[in-house]
């Protein structure tokens, strides 16, 4: 087995009913050298007592770091700085990993160069006192002593035809791995942060850090690191369990904060335009109005969003859907729809937007 360490980053915010599962799972990884880095953003409920605690009995792999209340970007840089691995990942500190998360995905990383690997996920729905339930088939993924007997490696490009069959690797390209990401190729590969692991160097490559202050800061950020790299290695096997929480921003009814993802994702349309990539860059587009779209129409349902507010928002879809209706390299019933966007209501026009090429 290979010996490279890998670092792992749980950014920490009053999360006191769930962190004690999340770093369990993390202690309890078969591949065992890692360095934890906990980062209590100011948490005020004791979750930076119980990350303390964890540590003192687990002083030789986990370490903690206290600091002001920056939210999860400046969090998740804080432990950037700290890292010393060869291979960094991102566990939300509500959520839970597979015991094999990181052997499975680091033993593909070193035997094909991947600089960036990837596990499916599922969601599980979270209470206080760490109860779980899954919305997912958890049960087949408790297997873990069998699936270790019985799994066998098998490596498939991303140009294999059929199923991609559990547990088998699929390797991609940078292009094939956005692309991958944009048409839902396969249910792991998202823009999220959480789920991944790359190399470090990649991050020094790029001098990417996360955006302060957003709470979309993933997808400023992911689509440039899978774009970069070398080899992206998909690993076909629910690893990641990814929490739903009652009280997270990210469940809560839709409100003026996730406007952040806007100009994200319109950064995604400018980063792969001006790198000439136009197959890209219109699926950059489509998704960036899908998300707009969607936002839109959740808004118009949301009694606690202004009415200026949703204007204000609807003047910057007619602003950008008048500007890319007029790009030559989009589709043309693209243009189109966006030219119609551009000067009607929307929602007659999701099905015309969502067409994948």
């Amino acid at each position: 087995m290979t010996s490279a360490l890998v670092s792992v980053i749980v950014p920490i915010y009053n999360v006191k009913d769930y962190l004690k599962t999340c770093l369990k799972s993390i202690n309890d990884q078969t591949y065992q050298n890692i360095e934890v880095w906990l980062v209590d953003d100011g948490s005020t409920d004791g979750s930076g007592e119980i990350a303390d605690k964890f540590a003192k009995k687990n002083h030789k792999k986990f370490n903690v770091i206290h600091k002001e209340n920056g939210g999860l970007s400046d969090a998740r840089n804080a432990g950037l700085k700290k890292a010393t691995g060869k291979y960094i990942t991102f566990v939300d500190s509500d959520d839970t990993i597979h015991l094999q998360f990181i052997e499975r995905i680091v033993t593909r990383m070193e035997a094909t160069g991947a600089q960036v690997g990837v596990a499916d996920y599922i969601r599980k729905v979270v209470s206080s006192g760490d109860e779980v339930s899954a919305d997912s088939k958890v049960s087949e993924d408790k297997k873990t002593s069998e699936d270790r007997e019985k799994s066998k490696d098998v490596m498939a490009s991303a140009e294999t035809k059929g199923k991609l069959k559990k547990g088998s690797t699929q390797l991609a390209s940078a292009r094939e791995a956005v692309k991958n990401t944009y048409l839902s190729r396969a249910h792991g590969w998202s823009f999220t942060t959480w789920g991944k692991i790359y190399r470090r160097d990649l991050f020094e490559k790029l001098d990417l850090t996360f955006p302060k202050g957003k709470i979309h800061e993933d997808t400023y950020t992911t689509f440039k690191l899978l774009y970069n790299a070398e080899v992206v290695a998909y690993v076909n096997k629910v690893l990641y369990y990814y929490s739903v929480r009652p009280d997270s921003i990210m469940t809560k009814e839709l409100d003026i904060r996730h406007l952040d993802a806007i100009p994200a994702t319109r950064s995604a349309c400018e980063y792969f335009t001006n790198a000439g990539d136009l197959e890209i860059a219109s699926l950059a587009v489509n998704y960036h109005f899908r998300y707009m779209f969607y936002l839109d129409y959740w808004f118009r349902k949301n009694k606690n969003i202004k009415p200026e507010e949703l204007a204000e928002f609807e003047k910057e879809i007619k602003k950008d859907a008048s500007v890319y209706a007029r790009s030559k390299y989009l589709p043309f019933k693209k243009r189109v729809a966006y030219r119609l966007a551009a000067v009607i209501k929307f929602e007659p026009l999701l099905s015309l937007v969502k067409m994948k090429t």
